[in-house]
């Protein structure tokens, strides 16, 4: 190849390489490591590590005994039903909280600091022929939904209010837009077995394949620098 029209080559290379995202975000699922198992002032605990800082998670409200600790199952499946443009990854066998629900009783999270735009994810709310909800104390954007595990659709869950989730076998990933510390709700529609769970997306790390093919192009285009005079030429 004619080293001007490589020159121009890797200068186009080096420029469509910083057109496309050199970041990859990552999500961080609570890691559920004990619980105590009570209907209505139940207790777990967890842990989200971001950036090699973990928060610590407290959960006070329902714990039914259908909830599991990290590394028994994993129920957050298909992963295209949990994730989206915003989180690239699902949880996996970190654990989730179940309920039944049916009273208007308080559930919280408690982060240890402050975080940022917190997502959760939720498998079978509400059963075919009998709904559920989640009634939070802040507004909240539905991301993504699908089938899970117990069935459902990309139609089974719905938002009749900014603050309200609504199900009929619901599986899908809701997010809290602004900075939190603490998140509530009620589940006042009895069905068996709704599970959730928390997590907090990463700051984007640089994506080391498209940092590599960046320097790979500017050190080729640098030793080719004798001829890049040439590009002014006709």
């Amino acid at each position: 190849m004619n080293s001007r029209f490589l020159s121009l080559y890797l200068l186009c290379a080096i420029g469509c390489t910083a057109s496309f995202s050199t970041f990859a975000s990552h999500t961080a699922w609570t890691v559920w490591e004990s619980m105590s198992v009570d209907n209505v002032s139940g207790i777990a605990n967890g842990e989200i590590f971001l950036d090699d800082n973990p928060i610590l998670i407290t959960f006070t409200g329902e714990v039914n005994g259908g909830s599991h600790l990290n590394g028994v199952s994993n129920y957050w499946l298909p992963p295209s039903t949990y994730t989206s443009g915003e989180v690239d990854n699902p949880p996996e066998y970190q654990g989730r909280i179940d309920f039944w629900g049916g009273s208007n009783n308080i559930n919280t999270i408690t982060f240890s600091k402050t975080v940022a735009n917190p997502v959760m994810a939720i498998v079978s709310l509400g059963q075919i022929s009998i709904p559920s909800s989640f009634v939070f104390d802040k507004p909240f954007v539905l991301l993504n939904q699908g089938s899970g595990l117990f069935g459902g659709s990309d139609s089974s869950l719905t938002q009749p209010a900014e603050n309200t989730l609504y199900g009929l076998e619901g599986n899908g990933i809701i997010q809290f837009i602004g900075n939190y510390t603490e998140i509530s709700w009620s589940n006042p529609l009895h069905e068996q077995g709704v599970g959730w769970t928390v997590g907090v997306i990463a700051t984007p790390l640089p994506n080391p394949a498209a940092l590599m093919l960046s320097g790979f192009a500017l050190i080729i285009l640098i030793r080719s620098k004798p001829f890049l005079p040439d590009l002014a030429k006709t």
